[in-house]
């Protein structure tokens, strides 16, 4: 008997071998302890023979079986997986439970609580077109914005076929395209209540001494004979500031380029002050039904008619003062300011308040005009109509008929002939200002708070080779005075309403002024070098209102320097008064040249942009 051959045999016979035992113990049942292990090493040659292994779902059944012990081997794919096809790593089923949605729960609507509907705020005076439509739609209880869906749907429906839309079954409401602020509600208005309404400006005198009238007379008739002699200028003449007011009229008369600059105002009789101020004439005309003739002075039969101006700058020039009387505002202007032109040049000439160095005739008539009526094109047109029509009416007024005014504007073209300039009321104050000596160089902000306007500018004040520079960056002119603080008043506006609409006309100017392309330099808190001085003018500061606007400026806003409110000179005035009222009509009386050298926002171009030009990083290059 040969011995038993024991050489290793190799890797490949091993793997052969191992394989048949594998696929032997797949195909026959186990039973006993031994079941599941190899067979004995005679049986090799047996082992070697080829196998398909490509099945590799066999080969899977096949592992299962020989590590289980066999217990598994005859199952079929079908059988391992029954229900959701999930088995664990030995191949048994797993059963998975699905959690269910619990159902819809139904709410009762019986028992859901009604939201009480508010009743909007019953509002004063006239609406703006976005507050009404907002109001409307609050009282059609319409949501703000109507659901764009179904609309879509439809109106594409509509649009590829000749279906028509469904009309809405709610009438339809306007909706506002752009929504303002309640800040901007209020400012707007107040603004409409105050244009249309004649403000009570004060006490008007019944009567005046007999003396009074009769000077007020026998001037009138004297400068009306001297205009209609010279109605040209005279070279050498003096200048006329005509600062026709809302609640006043100042007149201040100015020789220029003479020496010690002789200047001086027109005295007013204490019936006819306002404010009881000795250089402040009242606005206001008395009209005689029964003759139809203006006059100055009280009558025992005439109606004053006052706060035409406010109307005119909101361009109802033909509407009337009063509804009883038959006197439009544009009729009362050109009789009260001929009447004037006639009254001061006659008084010039019996008074020669310049003295010896000043002329015998006028060089010019400035007339001063608020700075938004000269800015838009329709109240600038009717205020040169007012003034050519003045004009021509002053030369013949001695029995000034309501007729004769008529026909004076109706003929009225508007031209101006040399010697009568009108003047932005903004330019004029600025002129003023600068003249005084103790002006500040640099950074402004004027305020000037009259009867009817609230006029802020934010200016630049230089020095410069041909003379002192005034540049105006912005401005704003509203209907925001002290008068128009009253009438608010009787419409049941806060003040606190009202006191918001100023600071929204401050916030509008000075943020313009703070804009990158405009002065930012002068006016940015974070980029200016020095404080911005701050210039009151105007009676109206004097308000409760206007008095706590003024003084929130300097600090934060514009920085630690005081309020100053400019006077003009001393020697302008003999009586002891508030000089500072008579700024803008010393502005007046400047000479042209000084007057219109000021620069208004429109007249400057912006600047460029800081990166224009420049490289956005500083490399070697550059240095």
């Amino acid at each position: 008997m040969m011995a038993k051959d024991r050489r290793p045999t190799s890797l490949a016979d091993q793997l052969s071998g191992l394989q048949a035992a594998m696929r032997e113990n797949a195909r026959v049942p186990r039973s006993g302890a031994g079941a599941g292990r190899h067979q004995p090493a005679g049986s090799a040659s047996e082992s070697r023979a080829p196998i398909d292994v490509s099945d590799m779902e066999q080969q899977m059944l096949a592992r299962h079986a020989f590590n289980d012990g066999g217990s598994e081997s005859g199952r079929t794919p079908s059988e391992l997986a029954p229900g959701n096809g999930i088995v664990d790593r030995r191949g048994r089923a797993i059963e998975v439970s699905k959690k269910s949605r619990p159902p819809k729960r139904e709410i009762d609507p019986s028992k859901v609580p009604v939201r009480p509907s508010r009743t909007p705020p019953a509002l004063v005076g006239d609406l703006t077109p976005a507050a009404r439509a907002r109001l409307q739609r609050d009282e059609a209880s319409l949501p703000p914005v109507p659901p764009s869906s179904p609309v879509t749907d439809h109106a594409d429906e509509a649009s590829r076929s000749n279906v028509s839309a469904p009309q809405s079954a709610a009438a339809p409401v306007e909706v506002p395209k752009s929504r303002k602020s309640p800040v901007e509600e209020a400012f707007d208005h107040i603004r409409d209540v105050v244009k249309r309404s004649t403000p009570a400006i004060e006490a008007r005198a019944n009567s005046v001494r007999t003396t009074v009238s009769r000077e007020i007379c026998d001037h009138i008739a004297t400068g009306s004979r001297l205009l209609a002699e010279r109605p040209e200028r005279d070279e050498g003449g003096y200048l006329v500031g005509f600062d026709f007011g809302t609640s006043s009229l100042k007149v201040v008369f100015h020789q220029p380029y003479a020496a010690d600059d002789p200047v001086a105002a027109m005295e007013v009789p204490k019936e006819l002050r306002s404010r009881d101020h000795p250089y402040l004439w009242q606005t206001v005309i008395w009209f005689d039904p029964d003759s139809q003739e203006f006059s100055l002075v009280p009558s025992n039969n005439a109606t004053p008619l006052d706060g035409f101006k406010t109307g005119i700058i909101a361009g109802y020039d033909g509407e009337r003062i009063r509804p009883e009387v038959p006197v439009t505002r544009a009729d009362a202007a050109v009789a009260f300011i001929a009447l004037h032109m006639a009254h001061l040049t006659g008084w010039y000439a019996e008074t020669r308040p310049l003295g010896p160095v000043g002329g015998s005739h006028f060089l010019s008539f400035n007339f001063g005009i608020p700075t938004a009526a000269h800015d838009d094109a329709a109240s600038f047109g009717i205020f040169r109509r007012i003034l050519s029509a003045a004009r021509v009416v002053a030369a013949d007024c001695t029995n000034l008929s309501l007729d004769k005014v008529r026909q004076a504007y109706r003929a009225s073209s508007g031209e101006l002939p040399p010697g009568y300039i009108v003047v932005p009321e903004l330019c004029a104050a600025l002129a003023g200002y600068a003249k005084l000596p103790t002006s500040y160089r640099r950074s402004h902000v004027l305020v000037d708070v009259g009867a009817s306007t609230l006029d802020i500018v934010a200016f630049n004040l230089n020095d410069d080779d041909e003379g002192t520079n005034i540049a105006a960056f912005s401005a704003g002119v509203e209907l925001l005075g002290a008068a128009a603080l009253e009438t608010a008043r009787e419409a049941e506006i806060d003040d606190k309403v009202f006191r918001s609409a100023c600071d929204h006309q401050f916030n509008l100017v000075y943020k313009r002024a703070c804009l990158p392309t405009v002065a930012p330099g002068c006016f940015r808190p974070s980029l200016r070098r020095e404080p911005v001085q701050l210039v009151t003018t105007g009676g109206g500061c004097a308000t409760e209102v206007h008095a706590a606007f003024v003084d929130s400026m300097p600090g934060r806003i514009l920085g630690d320097r005081k309020a100053y409110r400019p006077k003009p000179p001393k020697h302008m005035t003999r009586k002891r008064c508030d000089s500072g009222r008579l700024l803008l009509a010393y502005g007046l009386a400047q000479d042209e040249p000084d007057i219109l050298r000021i620069k208004l926002p429109s007249q400057i171009e912006p600047l460029p942009l800081a990166d224009d030009g420049f490289p956005s990083m500083i490399g070697k290059d550059q240095v």
